[in-house]
């Protein structure tokens, strides 16, 4: 037998493909959704492991390093879990479903009584087995789940949306009084601290946006990332000051006339 801490990648490749064989089983297609069922070739998990509790079970070795598992219970077989190449037996053992018909049932009776989801090829096999009627029992009970699940679904998504918009109109309403106390300074003739703004760009540089100011790529790089701070003197001379990281703009004081000019005849303010 081997030891339970096997890895399943260092499975007998060998012996594996001597005892591969040919079943018609239920599983999902590629869409993870859709129920097919056809031939696969398979092997016997109790060859391989050398246990005798994994009797009824097979694996599929797939490209890509995923083993599907399958269950064979009253002779319907499905695909039950799938594994990594990582995973060792022991982890193998603790994914496989019952083979016993009852307690699968109990398995899904319990997953309805607490509102649990059941999936498609569960319900699939459960027909298999020959009960039509619970199978289509819990068909109708998955319809209800999905559409209260929808239901919900939709309910946190427009719960999200009113978070996000509220959120946005705190951020637009913050940015709006920062460009205002900004407008208001320079009025004052107040030093003005080229800020960071919610969007990311500078308070200058949104200044410039807000006032229709059209500045040159560079000298918006050099705004936003370069310039410290700005101030209008009431003798109408204009100071600012940059990081050291960056050299002085020869444009930057011309924009900086227009932006004053702009913001004083906004407020109707004369410029004398």
């Amino acid at each position: 037998m081997m030891d339970m801490n096997t890895e399943l990648n260092s499975i007998d490749r060998e012996e594996y493909s001597q005892n591969l064989q040919r079943k018609k089983a239920y599983y999902y297609k590629k869409d993870g959704n859709t129920v097919a069922f056809g031939y696969q070739k398979m092997c016997p998990l109790d060859i391989i492991t050398g246990n005798c509790s994994h009797k009824g079970f097979y694996i599929q070795i797939q490209d890509g390093g995923l083993y599907r598992i399958w269950t064979e219970m009253d002779g319907v077989i499905f695909c039950s879990c799938t594994c990594n190449r990582w995973d060792t037996l022991e982890d193998l053992s603790k994914k496989l479903t019952r083979t016993g018909k009852e307690e699968f049932l109990r398995g899904l009776e319990a997953a309805e009584k607490n509102h649990g989801y059941i999936r498609q090829l569960h319900i699939t096999v459960v027909k298999a087995l020959g009960y039509g009627g619970l199978a289509e029992h819990y068909t109708e009970y998955m319809s209800v789940v999905k559409r209260e699940q929808e239901a919900e679904r939709q309910k946190r998504k427009l719960e999200e949306k009113r978070r996000l918009d509220a959120e946005e109109k705190r951020r637009q309403s913050e940015f709006d009084t920062q460009l205002f106390n900004a407008e208001n300074s320079i009025l004052k003739k107040e030093k003005v601290e080229n800020a960071k703004t919610h969007k990311g760009s500078s308070l200058f540089l949104e200044l410039f946006k807000a006032n229709g100011i059209r500045l040159p790529l560079r000298t918006q790089g050099w705004v936003n990332d370069v310039l410290a701070e700005v101030t209008f003197k009431f003798d109408g001379s204009i100071t600012y000051c940059y990081f050291s990281r960056g050299n002085d703009s020869k444009v930057f004081k011309g924009y900086l006339r227009m932006l004053e000019e702009k913001i004083l005849e906004k407020h109707g303010v004369c410029n004398c």
